[in-house]
C-alpha cells in the first residue's frame, strides 16, 4: 500500500487526536494534589535552570502576598536577580498539600536554595519554610499568594527587606 499525501496528513492528524484524546484523559484522572505537586516542581526546576517565564507562569495574575508583592513586583524582582546570576541548586521538603475545597489549597513545604561559586562549591545557601495558596481556574492550578520566602534571597548574600523596603 502506497501512501499519499493526503493518507500521511490524515494519518498524522488521527495520531495527533489520539495523542490529544489519551493525555488529555489522564490529565484530568491525576487528583488536585498530584497537579498542585507536578506545577510546584515544575517551577522548581524552572527556577534552578533560570527559566524566568516558565518559573512565573505558576503564578496567578492577580497574585499579591504578605509582603505586598504582586505578580509584576515578582518578575522585576525575578528579572533583577537573573542578570548576571550564579548558578543554583533548589530543593524542597516533601510538600504537604491541604485541599481547602475543590478550587483552594495550601501547600507547605521548605525551600533551600544553594548558590554555587565559579568553582561549583557552594558559595550561599538559605531555607526557609514556605506557605503556598493555590487556587484552581481556567489555567490550572495557580500561586495566589506565598509566606515566608523573604529570607531566601540570603543565598544570594541580599536582605529582600533591605533590597525592597
Amino acid at each position: 500500500m502506497m501512501l499519499n499525501r493526503r493518507n500521511l496528513i490524515i494519518a498524522i492528524a488521527a495520531l495527533a487526536v489520539a495523542a490529544g484524546v489519551y493525555f488529555g484523559f489522564f490529565s484530568k484522572r491525576m487528583s488536585a494534589e498530584q497537579q498542585i505537586l507536578k506545577e510546584l516542581e515544575f517551577a522548581r526546576v524552572s527556577f534552578e535552570k533560570g527559566r524566568i517565564k516558565q518559573f512565573l507562569s505558576v503564578l496567578s495574575e492577580d497574585y499579591k502576598d504578605e509582603y505586598g508583592f504582586t505578580k509584576k513586583a515578582i518578575v522585576d524582582l525575578a528579572r533583577q536577580s537573573y542578570l548576571g546570576a550564579p548558578e543554583k541548586t533548589v530543593a524542597l521538603t516533601p510538600p504537604v498539600v491541604k485541599l481547602v475545597d475543590k478550587t483552594m489549597a495550601n501547600v507547605q513545604t521548605s525551600i533551600t536554595i544553594t548558590v554555587l561559586s565559579d568553582s561549583g562549591t557552594p558559595a550561599g545557601t538559605a531555607t526557609a519554610p514556605v506557605t503556598l495558596v493555590w487556587r484552581k481556574g481556567d489555567g490550572g492550578w495557580k500561586i495566589i499568594s506565598a509566606n515566608g520566602y523573604a529570607t531566601l534571597a540570603g543565598a544570594y548574600g541580599v536582605d529582600l527587606f533591605d533590597e525592597w523596603f
